[in-house]
This record gives structure tokens, sequence and C-alpha cells, in this order.
């Protein structure tokens, strides 16, 4: 690299300081996270990718109020919440039992995993992460081998340091498998993410066609379309939600769930007529993700903060 270059680097380096800061903690899985007070990584964090200044002391939208959350909302039970394998005892101890996805195992290592013991279908995930499920449909076919790379992958890394989820911090990598769920016909149930603010379902999320043509719609506590979502899912208007039988239970149980906490998102399967929770989220997109309409501002006004 020539001198120009190297001072074009360096210019756009100061004209961006968030992003330099974001890159050099993501870019070297980490390493240099610890040098950032999480104060300051969140700050970056928001403005790289909403690309406007984060405002702590009066937040007003809903990504405001999460980062502000992920800062001064610390509860010890959070962590338990945010495990995918403990969380199933907090589900238990609220709904009783019978409400959380069966579990087949909980392993400290992918070398612990017995795959060739394993059911044909399956699923397979880190209890401490966003994003690493993995589903077997078939074992015959699964790709063992590259499912080991990238779970091992997984568990060296903290979810924390990507957007200071408070929460994630303290949870152990490990990898839990769970039973597959399907229908009568063999199909994948749809999940309904239920937004819940100071226990209280507000509205809810349902994604179709996920592998195809991925659409999301967003429907209110009456089931009626809303016009707001995320900006990179477009709502289908042509989409007719048609009601679970026990969805007046599901709403109840994301209330009971949400007891005490500002912001939860609950989701659920419903499957051959019964209710299971699959995970509770406390910061969509970490707090980050863009909104169709006034989507932020409105979301934002259910969120009531608590003291710090």
């Amino acid at each position: 690299m020539n001198i120009k270059n190297k001072l074009h680097q360096i210019k756009k380096k100061l004209q961006h300081p968030e992003k330099t800061v974001v890159d050099m903690c993501v870019n070297s899985n980490y390493k240099y996270a610890k040098l950032f007070t999480d104060k300051c990584y969140i700050k970056c964090f928001y403005k790289v990718h909403l690309h406007k200044k984060l405002n702590l002391k009066n937040p007003q939208t809903f990504n405001e109020k999460l980062q502000w959350l992920k800062l001064y909302d610390r509860k010890p039970v959070y962590t338990k919440m945010a495990d995918k394998a403990l969380m199933k005892e907090y589900v238990a101890g609220i709904l009783g039992q019978g409400y959380v996805i069966p579990t087949i195992g909980v392993y400290d290592s992918v070398d612990d995993v017995p795959f060739d013991s394993l059911p044909q279908q399956y699923v397979i995930k880190c209890t401490h992460d966003s994003g690493s499920t993995f589903i077997c449909k078939d074992k015959t076919t699964f790709d063992i081998e590259n499912v080991k790379q990238k779970l091992s992958k997984r568990l060296k890394n903290s979810y924390f340091w990507y957007g200071r989820e408070w929460p994630y911090k303290d949870v152990k990598p490990r990898i839990i498998v769970e039973e597959f769920l399907a229908d009568k016909n063999g199909n994948a149930p749809l999940d309904y993410k239920l937004f819940c603010f100071n226990g209280k379902m507000q509205f809810f999320k349902v994604d179709y066609n996920r592998f195809t043509n991925h659409r999301a719609n967003y429907f209110d506590r009456e089931c009626e379309l809303v016009d707001f979502g995320e900006y990179w899912l477009k709502p289908d208007d042509s989409i007719k939600f048609e009601k679970p039988e026990k969805f007046d239970k599901i709403i109840e149980f994301a209330d009971k769930l949400s007891v005490g906490i500002p912001f939860l998102r609950v989701d659920f399967y419903y499957v051959n007529d019964r209710i299971y929770v699959g995970e509770l989220t406390f910061f969509p997109a970490s707090g980050a993700g863009l909104l169709t309409g006034d989507g932020d501002l409105i979301m934002g006004r259910m969120l009531t903060l608590p003291e710090k």
C-alpha cells in the first residue's frame, strides 16, 4: 500500500471513529473488545448500524431504549433466561411442565455429541448465542462434519461482545440437541414471536415462507395487521392470519413469562395442538433493527424504562 492509500485509510478512520471501534473489535474476534467500555461500544455500535447518534439521556425509540436496557437493566435471572438450556427451567417454573421443546442432550463440546445415536431428525444449536441453529431433517444426508466445524467455532466466542447484550455475558457455551417439531404432514410449524412490554403482549410477528420468499407480518393483540415491521422483510397483505385454536392461551403464557420485565420477546410454536416456548429474546436485532414507517417510535412508546 503506497503512502497515498495509507493516508486515505487514516482519513476514513478519523472521519468514522465509530466504525473503526466496531471493526477493531469484531474483525479481531473481539480480541480488543475489552479495551472499550460497554457504554462506549454501544454508542459506536448504534451509530454504525442505524447511522445516527444514540440518545441515552432521554431515549425515545424502541432501539434506543433497548440499548439503554443493555446498560442499566441487569437482573441475574436474565442470564438463565438467555441460556437456551436453562431457559426451560425458567419456563417450567412459571407455566409448569410440558411447554418447552424436549431436550435430547446438552454437551460441552461437539466431540461429546453422540451423532451416531441421535434420532433421524433433530435440531442442534449453541446455548449461548443467536443464529447457530442447524436442522437435521434426514440423518443420512446431514453434513455432520460441516456442522461440527461451525459449532466448534461458535463455542469459542462469547456472543456478548457483538452487541454487549448483558444477559449473554455469563452464559456457559454449550451445545443443545432438541427434538425436531413437525406437524402431522411432516412440515415445520410456524413460529409466533410475541413482543411483551412490562408483562403484556402488545403485538406479535409471524414469519412466512422463510426459505423461499421470506415475509413477515406484524399483528396487534386483536390479530389485526399493523402498519410497521422490519425494513428488509416486507409485509405480505395477501396472507390472512389464521388464529390457532389455543392462541389466547399463548398470549396468556407470554404475559406471565414477561411479568416484571420492561421488554421480552417470547417465541412460541404451536404444533399438533400443543404449545411450546422456543426462546426468550431481550434484544431483537441487538437493538439495531431497521423498522418501517414510525415503527421504531411507536414501539418505543410502549416500552417504559425502569429506574437505573
